[in-house]
């Protein structure tokens, strides 16, 4: 029986080839299109499990408030760790991660920039799944300066040389013993690194006392038994117990009084596994992904199924006719109700299958260039993998019965006697039903249009948005505080080229993560100070980066009493009340009050977007180095014009003075466009995709009107022998499916205007769009409907009447 029902689906599929054709191609793109993203989606959640006790570890994260500026940071003092386990039932262990900065490595002729080098307590071992190749975790970090290496790094420095025991140079500073080879940290973690270095190498941070300076990733290992949150209870405990004092002495307020007036000062767990997905916080290792993003993407996928799904469905409803006979015959031959819906199951899994199967093959192709568009390297071993094999077995049946259930279900239920007396009714509801997918259709297919056209304005705004500042031409040359006090010969030389426009030094970068400390303003309550981010700098920062002084002046050479004084931008003088700041002293406590530095404020600067536009523009101050003083930046302006040549010259100047050392450098404007690749991520895949679904909608669309064309051939013939002209049996023909299309406009526009509020709720500064927005949207939506369905239309009104009226 069963094979009866596969020769029967087969003979269909051969005898109708062209809507065979649109239903398999459809659905093998759209199942193609939800199985790359789901790849993607999939990989997202999966960051950080692949830890075997991933849901007991957690990171401790600070959050606080003082005089009305918030922070929230994933990091925290450095004695937490030790005080919560020995302290708080349910604490197993505890282990902290520090970057001390970015060395460069040296062993022997060897010499590497590294960016992922990690200083970590000797217990990182015991927190974390690590697999070593060489080596004694329990004891590979207990000493100072010994550091362990990854696979690769290990590799790379000493080839197939055994390791262990060689010595690596850190920024002629330092010399570190390896003592151990681990396997490279796989792609779907929170953070990585190439060097687990000794925390203890640097005991007066690791042993820090301080519970208000806040620099560590501390980790914590929580008994399988012991709820997070038990464990949450007892930290405000701890805080007053520990924090409270220190805060005090360096305020000169109480604990209390604070409290009182609304400063706050705590901690929390967050889930290693959420860490990804769900942290934003300020000072974050790596930059992490996205839950809206990865519900909004899920979302695409499971539409853009849908969409072939009902494509499938619809065709198959509007050719029920042509089988109507097939069906009276069959039933007056002895076929029962369940052997009909059967049959027609088999065709639609059958279809679905063969769908399927060209869908893996478009996945397997298209999936390097899905790579490419996402910056990532996804993989799928479908036929070695078990469990894909059975999703893949899944999915082909579910896709088949939910494509082909009410086209079974109709064509089962036709009454044999009125179906050979050709008298059987099959309009009603089966045109509604139709009626009601195609709208579906294109109100997810136009909600997806409208989103990507929002998602580029958005990007767009933010590369044309004035910054305050000039990213344009802004040469970067990185880990200049290797070459220490040279730092000003340096540049000094640089700027004896005449292309060169201004060279400045700093230890940050815009758009980096910033310090942020507490400062006092001198003769004000103690209650009313200030978070501020401190950049330090030269003089000549605000002529490099094009900065615009509001107040005041910036620091000068010829002043050297500048280096005690501070310039702050105008969000710090809003956030001080004052309407001239100038002449205020600002106060950073010390751990005595002996201790405090005192720094006068002489200027303000212009707003200027230091982070990111997901961020408003927060109080920061500038602070000039002192004599011995550099920092890890140096920012060259360069002219348009022989960029080439200008960067072989400032290389040549940088190997005199910094010898073995390699040349990197970036420039602003892409730096600038790093902090936001998961937006320009989004935008690709929404807009990819949104095609797609536009696409597969029409596909569809192409279908029904080419069935509606063969439906009324004779009508046609016989109107156009009437007079008809072909304009009006293009109207006739287009009107009802056009209507669909203005409906599904319609209907996309409140579901597109929640998503893209949501998603906009993310930038701090975003566009306002507009109602034309949507409306534009709809009108290229139904622009290619027309398109798709003028093709049939205009071919069956040009068509000779009398081989219409000879058809069939």
């Amino acid at each position: 029986m069963f094979r009866n029902y596969v020769v029967t689906a087969l003979r269909n599929v051969l005898k109708h080839k062209g809507y065979a054709l649109i239903n398999i191609l459809g659905l093998a793109i759209g199942v193609a299109a939800f199985t790359l993203i789901m790849l993607y989606v999939q990989d997202e959640l999966s960051f950080d499990r692949y830890h075997k006790e991933s849901d007991q570890i957690y990171r401790v994260a600070t959050r606080g408030s003082m005089a009305g500026n918030e922070f929230h940071m994933a990091v925290s003092p450095a004695p937490v760790g030790a005080a919560f386990v020995e302290e708080i039932p349910g604490v197993i262990q505890s282990t902290r991660v520090r970057n001390f900065g970015f060395p460069v490595i040296r062993y022997e002729d060897k010499v590497f920039s590294e960016e992922r080098w990690f200083n970590v307590d000797s217990t990182f071992f015991k927190v974390f799944d690590v697999s070593f190749i060489q080596g004694d975790p329990g004891t590979a970090l207990t000493q100072p300066n010994t550091v362990v290496l990854t696979e690769s790094t290990a590799d790379r420095y000493f080839g197939s040389n055994d390791p262990i025991g060689k010595t690596l140079n850190s920024d002629r500073r330092r010399d570190y013993i390896v003592t151990g080879v681990i396997e490279d940290p796989p792609h779907n973690s929170h953070f990585h690194y190439d060097f687990l270095a000794a925390l203890i190498s640097y005991p007066d941070q690791a042993n820090d006392p301080i519970w208000v300076s806040n620099n560590f990733y501390t980790y914590l290992l929580l008994d399988k038994n012991t709820p997070a949150q038990q464990v949450e209870d007892e930290f405000p405990g701890m805080v007053l117990k520990y924090a409270g004092p220190q805060i005090e002495q360096f305020m000169g307020v109480s604990w209390d009084q604070l409290i009182e007036r609304g400063a706050a000062y705590g901690f929390h767990l967050q889930p290693l596994t959420d860490i990804h997905l769900h942290s934003h916080l300020e000072y974050e290792l790596e930059p992490g992904g996205n839950d809206l993003y990865i519900t909004i993407f899920t979302a695409i996928a499971v539409f853009i199924l849908l969409i072939a799904c009902i494509n499938f469905m619809n065709l198959a409803t509007a050719r029920s006719t042509k089988r109507a006979r097939e069906v009276g015959v069959r039933k007056t031959l002895g076929s029962t109700r369940s052997q009909l819906i059967l049959q027609f199951l088999t065709e639609s899994i059958l279809l679905s299958f063969i769908a399927f199967v060209i869908a893996m093959v478009f996945v397997q192709l298209l999936l390097p260039a899905f790579n490419n568009m996402i910056n990532l390297q996804l993989s799928m071993s479908l036929f070695t993998d078990p469990a894909m094999i059975l999703i893949f077995v899944i999915l082909v049946v579910a896709v088949g019965l939910v494509s082909g259930s009410y086209p079974a279900f109709f064509l089962a239920n036709f009454n044999p006697v009125k179906v050979l007396k050709g008298s059987a009714q099959i309009k009603g509801k089966n045109s509604l039903l139709r009626s009601a997918l195609v709208i579906f259709q294109f109100a997810i297919s136009i909600t997806l249009f409208t989103g990507a056209i929002i998602v580029y304005n958005q990007l767009n705004y933010i590369q044309n948005k004035d910054l305050g500042y000039s990213k344009d031409q802004v040469l970067i040359v990185e880990k200049t505080d290797d070459i220490g006090q040279q730092i000003e010969a340096f540049k000094s030389e640089i700027r004896q080229d005449p292309r060169i426009i201004s060279v400045s030094n700093s230890t940050s970068l815009i758009g980096h993560d910033f310090g942020n400390t507490v400062h006092q303003v001198l003769g004000e309550p103690a209650e009313n100070a200030l978070l501020l981010s401190i950049f330090a700098t030269d003089y000549a920062y605000t002529e490099t980066y094009g900065l615009e002084i509001v107040k005041g002046r910036f620091y000068t050479p010829d002043r050297p009493a500048d280096s005690t004084k501070a310039v702050i931008n105008e969000a710090a003088a809003r956030a001080l009340g004052f309407d001239d700041p100038l002449g205020k002293v600002l106060i950073r406590p010390g751990n005595t009050p002996d201790e405090s530095n005192h720094s006068e404020i002489i200027g303000v600067v212009k707003d200027f977007h230091f982070q990111s536009l997901h961020e408003e523009i927060r109080p920061m101050a500038f602070i000039l180095f002192g004599a011995d003083g550099f920092g890890r930046y140096t920012a060259v302006k360069i002219p348009r014009e022989d960029v080439l040549g200008t960067l072989d010259f400032i290389e040549s100047v940088w190997k005199k003075y910094a010898v073995d050392q390699p040349f990197e450098y970036t420039f602003l404007d892409d730096d600038f466009n790093q902090l936001y690749m998961a937006e320009y991520r989004t935008r690709r895949i929404v807009t990819t995709f949104s095609i797609l679904a536009i696409f597969v909608a029409c596909l569809g669309l192409f279908g029904l009107a080419s069935y509606a064309v063969e439906q009324r051939t004779k009508e046609i013939g016989i109107r156009k022998v009437l007079g008809a002209s072909v304009p009006t049996i293009y109207i006739l023909l287009s009107s009802d499916i056009l209507k669909l299309i203005l409906i599904a406009t319609a209907l996309s526009w409140p579901l597109s205007f929640e998503t893209m509020r949501r998603w906009l709720e993310n930038f701090h500064y975003r566009i306002d769009y507009s109602n034309l927005t949507f409306l534009i949207a709809g009108l290229i939506a139904f622009l290619i409907a027309i398109a798709t369905v003028s093709t049939q239309a205009i071919k069956a009104a040009r068509a000779n009447p009398v081989d219409s009226l000879k058809y069939e």
